[in-house]
């Protein structure tokens, strides 16, 4: 899983580096990759938070899936059986 921490240090330096840039170009681009950076760190939380969560959901659905199919076949209904 990624680590947020890691993209803070950078969002971090790219925003010194555009308080230090000459021109507003440079400065311009700095800010783009310090917001990128930073919404990378917001994702990486995301991931972290909600990665546990989605295996366990993944795994409910496929037991459920499991006993639906070997109940199935013993509750089914056919055309005879209703005609009686």
């Amino acid at each position: 899983m990624p680590e947020n921490n890691e993209y803070l240090v950078k969002a971090d330096e790219y925003s010194r580096l555009a308080m230090a840039a000459d021109t507003t170009d440079q400065r311009d681009r700095f800010l783009r990759m310090e917001h990128s950076y930073r919404l990378l760190a917001r994702n990486a939380d995301w991931i972290n938070a909600t990665g546990d969560f989605i295996k366990d959901m993944r795994a409910r659905v496929l037991r459920t899936a499991t006993r639906h199919r070997r109940n199935s076949g013993s509750n089914v209904t056919t055309k005879r059986d209703w005609r009686r």
